[in-house]
Order: C-alpha cells, then structure tokens, then sequence
C-alpha cells in the first residue's frame, strides 16, 4: 500500500512539472496578424479633397472616444466662389451674382459611429453633422446651415495615411442677407434639401 501511495505521488509530481513546461498559446493573437496598418490610432487629422471644388478649404480633427464611437471638429476657409456642382444654392435674380467674394468661413460638428471594432479605422461608419458657413461679397451674404446624415467609409493607404469617403444627405436652411445702402431689398431665407458626395485624406495619430 505504501509504494502504491509513493508511486501516486511520483506521477503527480512528474505531471506537474511536464504540464509547467509545456508551453503556451498567446491570447493575442492579433499582434500576430498585423500587417503594419494603424488601426488603433487615437486621432485623425483630415483635409476634404471635394471641399476645395466648391470654393472651400476644409480640415477636420477626428478624435476617437471608444471602440465604436468618434467625434470630429472641422473648420473652413472659403478662397473663392466655388463651383455649385448639386445645383443646391437657391439662386435669386435679384442678388448681384457677379461680385467679388470678400470672405468666407465655416465649422462643422461631427458624430460617428463605426460598424467594426477599432473606431477611425479601416471600416464603413455612419455619421451625423451639422455644418455653418458664410459668404461674404460686397453687397451681399449667403448662409447655409446643414444637417446631414453620412454613410461613409475608411480605408488605410499606409501606416498613417487614411482615404475616407461618403455620400450624405439632409436638410439645408439657407439665408440672403443685403449688406448694401439698395433699398427695397429684404432678406430672404429658404429651407430646402441637402446632398452630395463627400471626400478626403487624413493623417492618424498615435498618442
């Protein structure tokens, strides 16, 4: 009985240490899988490609709250009339289209939400903005506020460049507003559909 009992402790003994050095799978598996791409940077810094065709120079700063969910500032400059590629200024005859603009600007305040598992990365997003910019021209300035909704996505170039683009559409309220001596004139606001297709490069950041 003894040796039957000494033999036991021996294999548990023996057991234990071949089950010590055996080794390991590793959990994280993914840092196996890398392929070089950030995909788990903290912010993006972008410049909208199709602003610039409409007369404006738009950046935006993306910052990623949690796996899901981001939220994005942006600011423009306007640098000359554009080109209204939608047809969505409402044009009226009696404004003096031909003028010169004398500046222009806006802001932006963005809300998305990622469909995968990394925010701001390589994958399609939803998104929800409200948009302000003015024109200003020598008797005159347009105002146009827009709510939009976006179905976007995002695709990693390199390491740290990133391509995004998007279609969106929403609500624009629109005003004309005479800064002249004319009398006669009354401001004139309009409410009215707003879309488009939207795009841009950006540059991601790891703090």
């Amino acid at each position: 009985m003894t040796r039957i009992v000494l033999f036991f402790c021996i294999g548990l003994t023996l057991n234990a240490f071949s089950q010590k050095d055996l080794p390991t799978t590793d959990s994280n598996a993914k840092k196996y899988l890398d392929d070089g791409k950030n995909t788990d940077a903290d912010a993006d810094i972008r410049i909208a490609v199709t602003s610039i065709v409409t007369g404006f120079l738009d950046l935006a700063y993306e910052q990623r709250i949690n796996h899901t969910y981001s939220v994005e500032l942006g600011g423009g400059y306007q640098f000359n009339r554009g080109i209204d590629v939608f047809k969505l200024v409402n044009e009226l005859e009696f404004f003096p289209y031909d003028e010169e603009l004398t500046k222009g600007m806006g802001f932006s305040v963005t809300a998305k939400r990622y469909g995968g598992k990394e925010a701001i990365s390589e994958m399609t997003f939803q998104a929800l903005t409200y948009r302000n910019r003015t024109s200003a021209f020598e008797t005159y300035s347009y105002n146009a506020q827009d709510i939009f909704y976006t179905l976007g996505w995002k695709y990693l170039l390199s390491n740290s460049i990133s391509a995004q683009a998007g279609f969106n559409a929403g609500l624009r309220l629109s005003k004309y507003a005479h800064t002249g001596t004319t009398v006669g004139i009354e401001d004139v606001k309009k409410t009215g559909f707003y879309g488009g297709f939207s795009a841009g490069f950006g540059y991601y950041i790891k703090y």
